[in-house]
């Protein structure tokens, strides 16, 4: 490819446009605080219609609010949870563009030859479970847009 040619500027004034998301539309989990937060400000303010999908219902809703979002509660290692963060983006938008599986917690601490098997599946849940869920629900409506 020529490096010169008009093709590869609109391509890069695309890729470094402070709205090149503009009209996606995404659903982050865990996005009430922390990287999920930071993500949702930063895709809002690239033109993005943002569904912030957490269990920190006050959190999320003030964040959704501020950005002009939506937000869902949702427990990733809900299957149905999920499902239903995707369909409020779909509903409210027409479709889904970007899933950004963030939720997630860390390890339980201290050694492994004292972690409770109980902590182990709250983890599976979350960690592995939860997005597998967002895959495949985010997989399904994106296909269905197309």
């Amino acid at each position: 490819m020529d490096h010169n040619s008009s093709e590869t500027k609109d391509t890069l004034v695309q890729l470094l446009s402070p709205q090149r998301l503009r009209g996606k539309v995404a659903v982050i989990t865990g996005g009430a605080r922390g990287i999920g937060a930071a993500t949702a400000r930063v895709f809002a303010e690239n033109g993005a219609h943002v569904v912030i999908a957490d269990i920190l219902n006050e959190v999320g809703t003030s964040l959704a609010e501020s950005i002009g979002g939506r937000y869902v509660r949702c427990d990733v290692s809900k299957e149905e949870e999920v499902e239903s963060a995707v369909k409020v983006a779909v509903e409210w938008k027409g479709r889904l563009d970007i899933m950004f599986n963030n939720a997630g917690i860390a390890g339980f601490g201290g050694s492994i030859t004292n972690i409770k098997m109980d902590q182990m599946m709250t983890l599976l849940a979350i960690n592995l479970h939860g997005v597998v869920h967002g895959i495949k629900h985010a997989a399904r409506a994106m296909i269905a847009g197309k």
